[in-house]
């Protein structure tokens, strides 16, 4: 799961007095085995820190709430200071560079499951016996946590609690010198520390007033005011009895009376909750693992709890997309999760093996709306590795990064092997958050069990794994991008009104008019622009992009007036209908290749992630992802009609969006318009133009919108 901690401390889910680091983490550390074999990515955890003065006693934390004076250290240099609302965290801006820094130590044997920013220093904890500094070859022993600069990867000399048992994760706590491990330990720094631990982040040295031990494994944590929110197999924290789910006081460690929500019956095995993120401003709790009721309430794998000061309870928010089963080798196929810097969405990252795709969420990362309600939630979008596990995942607004050890993303019709419309991503990805399409961000890692943790800082994207290589270079087991260097992800909305309303006629030619959405101005030809063979098309950013006759997908800049050189973009086998035959979610129509439609379309237009068309013959409003910085096309083909609509589209010819509004050509020439409302078309359909309107046939082989 994704944790994000914020103060002078980085740790999976901390929420501090001074401002540190969001962290991503899995809940991938009990059992996890899908039946792969060879070199496999990394589960990931991000954290988002802040490295403020270079003082000690700050805490980088997987998931932080933020609260008070936070201090914060620039990207480049000096320091700042601040107030940030509770629960903020610390987004990146672009997506990190794909070279990773070289200072990073090196984890010799086992795997590294959590790290987080605590001032100059990265806590490290997992299951290991030895570390190397770069560029040095004297091993040190440390078991199952160190500690070491963030900048130069120099190891601590002092840092060495040695838990006799693997940590799971690791948060900051709010006063920034103190951090919370978390695991299958019993012992830790000579003490008796059953499961949870409070250490001095500086030191390492247990706290001997705070005890919180835990009746079995703890497998995540979060802190959110005083509050550290723990979660895993355990029935009872300090004696009293609590279900997988407690919360303790970060200060004393005593049980809060009013965090008391029972997580029980298991879908099969071992009942455990496997990870937990909480929003920015700390009211809201989401967790997952395996269990299939809450507080008494039906909520298959996944759950969403009311935070306040008065206690939890269940919220209204269920779905069952997760009930269906995957393969039979799993107790539950959940194993990441992170809530969205803005408190909008959260992701899942799920096992389960290769059952068929869609519409089962078997080896997927989901994005889910956290404001919906209701008893029949169903995400946003859907990413399908074909059959291979993401251990962890992050968001950080720029994207949504994964690690495991998938070989492919955007590919739902295959099992382990590369389908249609398949992307290669070794082991780690950025995802578009808008789509879950990957971006093009590929610095690869070899693949081993997964990736177990993220942690965001502002200069670093920290990865926690159990394999050598990340970016084609030796990094054991953890290793870190630089922020500098990154790029931002373009993520464009499609062009307003007024402007000009471009049509393409049957011979090629182009014609604009001015165009308010309601009426056409004066017009006239663009003789810079000859789009012969067009089937549907739209302008974005500054480049237009159509189907053709030949069953292409081209792109080419356009600056109102005249064209750049035509580009084909990569279907990467799209072109091809899956094999075997399979047909849109929901219906009984078979998915065709994607060049079938594209040399048939009669209109479309981008909107919001989405590529929506017609074509020619059919009764249906399709849509694709598509994700313009990577030029990726989406596999999974949908219908956006639901329901009555005021479109014809089997008689569209031509059709735009701008302002809210869909826009249409008809074969008789006449231009119409309609709300465009929740990803389709709805209410009243309006004339616009037309011949007995403006005096303008406006049916043609595409219509788009571009700017005056």
């Amino acid at each position: 799961m994704t944790n994000v901690r914020m103060g002078y401390a980085g740790s999976r889910r901390s929420d501090l007095g001074c401002l540190g680091v969001a962290r991503a983490r899995t809940g991938n550390h009990i059992g996890d085995g899908d039946g792969t074999r060879g070199n496999r990515p990394r589960g990931n955890r991000v954290r988002a820190d802040i490295e403020g003065a270079r003082e000690r006693g700050r805490v980088g934390a997987r998931r932080t709430r933020a609260s008070g004076l936070l201090i914060a250290a620039g990207l480049v240099t000096g320091l700042l200071a601040g107030l940030l609302p509770a629960g903020a965290t610390l987004p990146h801006t672009v997506v990190v560079s794909e070279d990773p820094v070289d200072t990073t130590p090196h984890v010799l044997d086992g795997r590294v499951n959590a790290v987080v920013q605590i001032g100059d220093r990265i806590i490290a904890g997992g299951a290991f016996t030895q570390v190397r500094r770069q560029g040095t070859t004297q091993i040190l022993n440390r078991r199952n946590a160190f500690a070491f600069d963030a900048d130069t990867g120099a190891i601590d000399p002092d840092f060495d609690p040695r838990p006799d048992a693997p940590v799971q994760e690791a948060v900051a706590a709010p006063d920034g010198k103190h951090v919370f491990l978390v695991g299958d330990f019993n012992t830790i720094g000579g003490e008796s520390r059953r499961k949870v631990a409070k250490l001095d982040a500086d030191t390492g040295e247990v706290v001997a007033s705070w005890e919180a031990d835990a009746s079995s494994s703890v497998l995540t944590d979060a802190v959110s005011g005083d509050r550290l929110f723990l979660g895993g197999k355990f029935s009872s924290i300090e004696g009293e009895d609590r279900e997988l789910l407690a919360a303790v006081d970060v200060d004393t460690g005593a049980v809060d009376p009013a965090i008391d929500v029972p997580f029980a019956v298991p879908v099969t095995g071992s009942e455990a909750v496997r990870d937990i993120d909480l929003t920015p401003d700390g009211t809201r709790l989401v967790a997952i693992g395996n269990f299939t009721r809450v507080g008494g309430q039906v909520r298959n794998q996944v759950a969403m709890l009311q935070i306040g000061g008065g206690g939890a309870s269940v919220t209204p928010w269920s779905t069952d997309a997760y009930a269906p089963p995957c393969s039979g080798g799993f107790d539950s196929i959940m194993r990441s999760l992170d809530v969205a810097p803005d408190g909008s969405y959260f992701v899942i990252a799920t096992t389960g093996a290769y059952q068929g795709g869609p519409p089962k969420l078997c080896d997927t990362i989901a994005r889910w709306p956290i404001a919906t309600s209701g008893g029949n939630v169903r995400p946003t979008w859907v990413a399908y590795t074909g059959g291979d596990t993401t251990y962890s995942t992050m968001t950080t607004g720029a994207a949504v990064y994964v690690g495991g050890h998938m070989r492919w993303l955007n590919n739902p019709y295959a099992g382990d092997r590369q389908g249609v419309g398949a992307i290669p991503r070794e082991g780690i990805a950025a995802l578009d958050p808008i789509n879950g399409l990957p971006l093009s961000w590929n610095p690869g890692r070899s693949r081993g069990v997964g990736v177990f943790d993220f942690l965001s800082t502002p200069i670093h994207l920290w990865v926690a794994s159990d394999t050598e290589r990340l970016g084609d270079e030796h990094h054991e087991r953890i290793g870190a991008f630089p922020v500098a260097g990154g790029r931002v992800v373009p993520q464009p909305d499609p062009y307003g009104l007024p402007a000009h309303l471009y049509a393409v006629r049957q011979d090629g030619s182009v014609h604009e008019h001015t165009f308010n959405g309601s009426s056409a101005g004066s017009g006239a030809n663009v003789p810079g622009l000859s789009m012969a063979g067009t089937q549907g098309g739209f302008a974005l950013a500054g480049r237009i992009y159509n189907g053709t006759s030949s069953g292409t997908f081209l792109t080419r800049t356009f600056d109102g007036s005249n064209d750049g050189p035509t580009q084909t973009i990569d279907l990467h086998g799209l072109q091809d209908p899956p094999s075997p035959a399979r047909v849109i979610v929901g219906t009984s129509i078979p998915v065709p290749g994607f060049d079938d439609h594209l040399r048939t379309m009669t209109g479309s237009f981008w909107n919001d992630g989405w590529l929506y068309y017609t074509v020619a013959g059919k009764s249906h409003l399709y849509r694709r992802a598509f994700t313009t910085e990577s030029r990726v096309v989406g596999t999974e083909l949908f219908l956006a009609d639901q329901g009555k609509t005021p479109v014809p589209y089997r008689r569209v010819r031509g059709m735009a969006f701008a302002s809210g509004k869909v826009f249409w050509a008809t074969p008789n020439g006449v231009l119409w318009s309609a709300p465009f409302v929740d990803g389709q078309p709805t209410g009243t359909r309006v004339k616009v133009g037309g011949p007995g309107i403006d005096g303008v046939d406006w049916a043609s082989r595409a219509l788009f919108v571009f700017p005056t």
